[in-house]
């Protein structure tokens, strides 16, 4: 799920059109918010949407712990262990159930994305003896990454508005509802105060997320 939508974009932009033939078009600024998503997954180190993974295969040492590769995991749909071992003849999975008591398998930690293994059938050391198919990110994502991406995406008109003016000496520029009446003002001006918000927005998704956890969450 995008964090944004190119509604969003076009009301960052005063109402500018984005269609098939708008400059730039609403696949190209679709493609660019896909981009702004995956820098702001990259800059934060975290998923912030509702995102499913398939059958990830891992190996497993045996210790009791296994950390998935995504964080932070809203839910665990099936999770499998394979008891046979590499090479043999036949495979031998069996699935494991979520909880605490006497009967259940493991406990999730969701925030840290670990699973720990308990009670009486808990997985041999192995390798790629372990698949789990589960939901990982956020239900809704919150508004500053909302509000982040519709920025990203935004900036990316702007220059485009710009760049198509790069010719131009003075006078008006205008695409679909923009009206820029001194091109290169407009940018520095503009520009600037998007940037000072995008990174003021990454400064506070970032600290927050740096916060330290005393409680693991599950």
């Amino acid at each position: 799920m995008a964090y944004t939508t190119s509604s969003n974009v076009s009301n960052e932009l005063n109402g500018l059109a984005l269609n098939s033939t708008s400059t730039p078009t609403s696949t190209i600024v679709t493609g660019w918010i896909t981009e702004a998503d995956r820098e702001i997954d990259l800059r934060t180190g975290q998923v912030w949407s509702s995102t499913t993974a398939s059958s990830e295969y891992y190996d497993y040492d045996g210790s009791g712990l296994l950390r998935l590769s995504n964080t932070p995991v809203i839910s665990i749909t099936e999770l499998l262990a394979e008891s046979n071992g590499i090479n043999a003849s036949v495979e031998g999975w069996y699935s494991l159930t979520e909880g605490r008591l006497v009967n259940h398998d493991y406990i999730l930690y969701t925030g840290e994305g670990e699973i720990m293994f308990h009670g009486t059938r808990m997985p041999n050391a192995g390798l790629q003896n372990i698949s789990v198919s589960y939901t990982y990110g956020v239900a809704t994502t919150p508004s500053d990454i909302q509000r982040l991406s519709t920025l990203i995406a935004a900036k990316r008109i702007i220059q485009t508005i710009l760049g198509g003016s790069a010719t131009t000496e003075g006078g008006t520029v205008s695409v679909g509802t923009i009206t820029v009446s001194d091109p290169s003002e407009f940018g520095n001006k503009r520009l600037k105060a998007i940037n000072e918000e995008i990174n003021s927005l990454f400064n506070k998704v970032t600290g927050t997320l740096k916060t330290y956890r005393l409680n693991r969450n599950y």
